[in-house]
């Protein structure tokens, strides 16, 4: 009697879940638009939907899977239609600045991004160093938010070499320039070896130039240089992001009544806590996402954000002909 009781009510219990199952389904079939690549663009309801949603709003925040060669493709055809004065992306700062202004000048720098082309980040990759030109050439402003790369300490010292008045400092920039280079010639063959960065020459060479009468500005990039030094050897991720925070507050005025386009990594994009540990034990346990959004409406900027979870997508494999990642396909 008890086995067939249990028996019955496991199958209302299924019946039940297989209903709710249902209308959930029903639902979603009803509501659901797409949209699809034809003719070398996007088309469809959705993206009609999609990009007009966007064009209301002065910050539209895309929340990434790195590496994957659809989101700079969906960002590229998003700029296309909708225009912004700002680019906001995770990207130190300073690379950020180097790299809008090469870019004003494509042509005369083509041997500064041959040389340097590992140094950009995820900007390394040919698909998003092709988003970033696009977005030059409209002219639109790049801030970087993130910490200085392991691979872009000898792009740093490399722009103070030729800038910085102080003859000690520029032998000591052009030292790291050169190990930097060095150093990531040996990473490409053995993977194993370091970054110049990691060494404890790197931090040496910091403390020398501090001890020096350089600008403040030289003084700022050296102290960031030594941050970055500390959120890698201690792998202090909470840090990392009390960084990026620290950064955009620093950038917002810039950013007031202005169309922006924020690109990271989806980690960073909701408004709730963060799903990592290290973020929720700070005093304030949210990533990035939070901050801009708080930041933006307390400082009363007319703007509001495109919630990005309301919009999933994906796409065909043979787009890109199965190869989806862009792995290290550097410019």
């Amino acid at each position: 009697m008890k086995s067939t009781l249990l028996s019955f009510l496991l199958s209302l219990a299924c019946l039940q879940a297989s209903a709710q199952d249902s209308l959930l389904t029903v639902l979603a079939r009803q509501n659901v638009t797409t949209f699809e690549w034809k003719d070398n663009a996007f088309q469809g309801v959705a993206w009609e939907r999609l990009t007009n949603e966007m064009k209301k709003t002065n910050n539209v925040l895309i929340g990434e899977d790195h590496f994957f060669q659809e989101i700079p493709l969906f960002t590229s055809e998003v700029v296309k239609i909708v225009k912004f004065d700002n680019f906001i992306c995770e990207i130190d700062t300073y690379t950020a600045k180097i790299l809008e202004a090469r870019l004003t000048k494509p042509a005369q720098n083509e041997a500064f991004f041959k040389q340097y082309k590992s140094a950009f980040s995820f900007y390394a990759l040919a698909p998003e160093f092709k988003l970033l030109e696009q977005l030059a050439k409209d002219k639109v402003k790049f801030w970087g938010t993130d910490q200085i790369t392991a691979m872009s300490d000898g792009l740093i010292c490399a722009e103070w070499a030729g800038k910085t008045k102080n003859k000690q400092a520029r032998a000591i920039y052009e030292k790291i320039q050169a190990q930097s280079k060095d150093c990531m010639a040996k990473f490409l063959q053995n993977p194993q070896e370091p970054f110049y960065m990691f060494k404890p020459d790197f931090s040496k060479d910091l403390e020398a130039l501090l001890a020096l009468p350089v600008s403040s500005e030289e003084k700022e990039q050296i102290e960031a240089l030594k941050l970055s030094v500390r959120i890698y050897t201690e792998q202090n991720h909470a840090l990392r992001i009390q960084l990026m925070k620290n950064q955009f507050f620093k950038n917002l005025p810039a950013l007031q009544n202005k169309r922006n386009l924020y690109k990271y990594g989806a980690v960073h994009t909701p408004k709730g806590e963060s799903s990592r540990k290290s973020i929720r034990k700070m005093s304030s346990p949210h990533d990035c996402r939070q901050k801009w959004h708080t930041g933006i409406s307390f400082r009363g900027y007319a703007s509001t954000y495109l919630e990005p979870r309301k919009w999933r997508f994906s796409f065909p494999e043979t787009l890109f002909q199965g190869n989806r990642r862009q792995g290290m396909a550097l410019l």
